[in-house]
């Protein structure tokens, strides 16, 4: 009687027992297609010029009617959430076919503005899309931002596509499944026979990797872009304000990318229990026997000065980043100076070491933090970039 009336503590989930490694080109496809139609696609750029160069003139004319935008290709996949990660070609393009055009919108949609009540009244043309983008939250305009559908301006690349999406989905979806054949047929099909192996090793590594040590640790080894909370027993989105708490995952997959270089994850809900889709990025891949980067390079996340403007804006985070300018310290340090708990220190250097603005070197058992000079100094032309940067991809055309 008495052992009753005691307090229950929750229960801890050990959420690595949840997921599992696969291997498959389901995903791959659309982010090696993000990678042909990007100009500005940072890895891969020898493979992509042959590629490009396979592409019939009608590839070209077809992409444009998408508006030439290269981050609708994950926003695709995303749409494709009943498919697993070792679907082919073929169980792809069928999938897009036999959807409903309305779910498939709706999916497509979702995949870009994460709001399913915001995506059905633009479907219900209860909103237009430039209202809808307004509706959405401010803490998810971030993503929006990445992905260039905020602020909304109509000669935007992915404003294009997604009004098309609305106004013409037959044709929309046409477009997608026309360019996804020519693509395997023409360079990914050969592409595809040559990576499979090395991504196979990759995954065994990793699997190793993963079994040896805590999820947290795993996941900040691979460069993935979140934030696993142990104590409050969440995985956290480093861009958009997600959360997503251990207790509503009902399985996980990682899996390699050779072109997944902008760390892109997602989820599937179904029957209140979400799956979820880690795309690890491998960079020490030859794509179509060609010569890639070192590993260093394209193993560091592509900076985004969003990120950065973000980190350094908080003024804990400012305060932290000034003490490392001046001389490297370690956490332990930082938190005995600034009078702030450890945990959340370690909060603050997650954002800082994924905004791409710190050094860290290893020293007597110790990790010593610094702040990135170049980064900073390079900071500029970075912004200019993305705020005044071509919208349009017309080398692909």
């Amino acid at each position: 009687m008495f052992n009753s009336l005691m307090p229950v503590k929750p229960t801890r989930i050990n959420i690595k027992n949840r997921f599992e490694f696969a291997l498959g080109p389901r995903f791959e496809f659309f982010f090696a297609l993000q990678a042909l139609t990007d100009k500005n696609f940072r890895v891969h750029r020898q493979w992509r010029q042959r590629a490009l160069a396979k592409m019939p003139p009608a590839f070209g004319k077809e992409f444009q009617t998408l508006g030439a935008c290269p981050a609708i290709w994950p926003i695709v996949a995303d749409a494709l959430k009943l498919l697993p990660v070792s679907a082919g070609f073929e169980s792809v393009v069928a999938e897009l076919k036999k959807q409903d055009i309305r779910d498939f919108q709706r999916e497509v949609l979702c995949g870009a503005i994460h709001y399913r009540d915001i995506a059905d009244n633009l479907l219900q043309t209860k909103l237009t899309l430039a209202e809808a983008l307004a509706a959405v939250p401010d803490v998810k305009r971030e993503w929006l931002a990445f992905i260039g559908l905020y602020p909304y301006q109509q000669d935007r690349d992915m404003v294009v596509a997604m009004e098309l999406l609305l106004r013409e989905p037959e044709r929309f979806r046409r477009a997608v499944i026309h360019l996804l054949d020519l693509f395997w047929k023409h360079s990914f099909k050969n592409d595809w026979l040559l990576l499979k192996p090395q991504l196979q090793k990759s995954l065994e590594e990793k699997k190793r990797l993963f079994d040896s040590g805590a999820f947290a640790e795993f996941a900040k080894k691979t460069l993935l872009r979140i934030e696993v909370d142990e104590k409050r027993q969440t995985i956290n989105a480093v861009r958009g304000g997600y959360r997503l708490p251990f207790e509503k995952i009902a399985k996980g997959y990682i899996f390699p990318s050779a072109f997944n270089d902008k760390r892109y994850w997602t989820t599937s809900e179904k029957n209140g229990g979400e799956t979820v889709f880690f795309p690890y990025f491998e960079p020490a891949l030859s794509v179509g026997l060609v010569f890639t980067p070192s590993e260093k390079d394209a193993a560091a996340p592509e900076l985004d000065p969003y990120l950065i403007f973000k980190a350094l804006g908080d003024p804990t985070r400012a305060a932290i980043a000034s003490i490392i300018a001046r001389s490297p310290a370690s956490s332990v340090s930082i938190a005995d100076t600034l009078k702030l708990s450890k945990p959340l220190v370690s909060h603050h250097v997650h954002v800082l070491r994924e905004a791409g603005v710190l050094s860290e070197m290893r020293a007597n058992g110790c990790v010593f933090l610094s702040l990135d000079k170049t980064v900073l100094e390079d900071l500029s032309r970075l912004a200019v970039n993305r705020f005044f940067g071509n919208q349009k991809n017309k080398e692909a055309a």
